[in-house]
């Protein structure tokens, strides 16, 4: 047993184990250590066994936290895929489809990064956000703007977030003010790297910098195989864009026109991996998703940007059942809003919207299903699930305190079903269904209360 002291959760605890198995504890006891680690998550059974516990913990009654009937505990919520310069664009831009949408909206606002006031001001307030909504660990793009870029490690840093942090990387197909040259992009990379590796960083090890190219059309095919050498240089994740939109794959076509598809490129440069996100992947073939399962890479479901963009509506049971590792991410600002609670509603909307287009009868999302792919999916997604995702032992303690009395009138508590078992799954729904960041009333990351 770890030393102590010990902190302890008693009351309702709810996460999910797979993307078809959820555990609900009405009377649960979770106990983290001084390091924020899991050391006990069980229902109790009596009073007597918790007494028991007290003393094998030597815990007092004030380190016990007791949750009314109703509070509860979930895991923390995983952004697989976000853009904080974009943060200011949130709600409007959304009369374009994506390649115009970057062009007239979107690069613009990210080449006012070069600023590194204006990066300040904007990352502060995008990270903020995503805490207040319960967001415990994000994916973040930055921009090409190594020092802005630097900005946003700084300020996650500072607030206790878990993150994959990436310097854009683009060096053609992009506007003057916004492109980088192929060796200007490499050096700028490896110097972000450099940079992640002070201790302040390390030492926490809740942040870690992300291979970044922007997408296969903004990179050319050197450097997109820069990158990938570097990623397997230093043993880093990557992330990006992949299969979006119609007019994008086509480009793509256009730019390799001897790869076997929009996939190949990323795979030839050896930029698939198991610590791989792909966010959207609405249009890959069979094909792709063969690549796909193969390398272990993950795609984050980004569901409203897709809705926002007339993208498309990814199904994702195709790839959940080739294998392929899911997550949920908000994609600000093709997306709408910074809470992965929206992000949970639009992938349910775009779930409806398959079933509905296949007269299929039964729906192959369900609310904890999504739940899961917020949670422990995209901590699988990450390839940190042996450290987040759910309350397991030995796992971190990156949770959120829910209370449905916060603004009560978000959730007509009236509604609740009679029995304790019913009753805690009927105001989980309810919160995930029509609860904002006003019911999140705490938010820890590692066992640290950072809001």
């Amino acid at each position: 047993m770890n030393s102590g002291p010990y902190t302890a959760w008693q009351g309702c605890l709810i996460h999910t184990i797979s993307f078809t198995e959820f555990q609900i504890f009405n009377n649960g006891l979770l106990i983290v250590d001084a390091s924020g680690v899991i050391t006990e998550f069980r229902e109790l059974e009596s009073s007597v066994q918790m007494e028991e516990l007290k003393r094998q913990y030597s815990l007092q009654e004030d380190q016990v936290n007791r949750l009314t009937e109703t509070q509860f505990l979930i895991p923390g919520f995983i952004d697989g895929h976000t853009h904080a310069p974009q943060y200011p664009n949130l709600g409007i831009g959304l009369d374009l489809p994506l390649m115009d949408w970057l062009e007239k909206y979107t690069f613009p606002t990210e080449s006012k990064m070069k600023d590194t006031n204006v990066a300040t001001q904007t990352y502060t307030r995008f990270v903020d956000s995503l805490i207040k909504n319960g967001t415990t660990t994000a994916c973040y793009f930055a921009t090409m703007h190594l020092e802005a870029t630097k900005v946003l490690a700084e300020i996650v840093s500072s607030r206790g977030q878990r993150a994959w942090i990436g310097k854009v990387n683009m060096d053609c197909n992009s506007p003057d003010f916004l492109r980088e040259t192929l060796e200007g992009s490499l050096e700028s990379t490896i110097e972000f790297i450099d940079f992640m590796k002070q201790e302040r960083f390390t030492e926490a090890g809740l942040i870690e910098p992300a291979i970044t190219p922007r997408f296969v059309p903004t990179c050319s095919e050197r450097l997109l195989k820069g990158l990938g050498e570097i990623a397997s240089k230093h043993k880093l994740p990557i992330q990006s864009h992949l299969c979006e939109n119609r007019q994008e794959i086509a480009f793509v076509k256009e730019l390799f026109p001897n790869a076997d598809n929009y996939t190949g490129v990323y795979q030839q440069s050896g930029l698939l991996s198991r610590r791989t996100i792909m966010a959207h992947c609405v249009y890959l073939t069979p094909d792709e998703i063969q690549k796909m399962a193969a390398s272990g890479a993950a795609v984050a479901h980004c569901a409203s940007s897709n809705f926002n963009l007339s993208s498309g509506v990814l199904d994702i049971k195709p790839l959940i059942n080739s294998g392929i590792r899911v997550c949920l991410g908000t994609d600000v600002s093709g997306g709408t809003s910074p809470s992965m609670l929206h992000a949970i509603r639009s992938a349910l909307i775009a779930a409806q919207t398959t079933q509905i287009n296949a007269n299929a009868d039964v729906c192959n999302l369900d609310i904890m299903g999504a739940f899961f792919l917020a949670t422990l999916g995209g901590a699988q997604a990450m390839a940190l699930d042996d450290k987040i995702g759910n309350f397991a032992p030995k796992k971190h303690f990156d949770a959120l305190v829910v209370d449905a009395t916060e603004h009560a009138d978000l959730l007509d508590l009236t509604a609740k079903d009679a029995t304790k078992v019913d009753s805690a799954l009927a105001l989980f729904k309810k919160f995930v269904m029509t609860g904002d960041d006003r019911n999140i009333v705490n938010v820890f990351v590692k066992g640290r209360k950072i809001r």
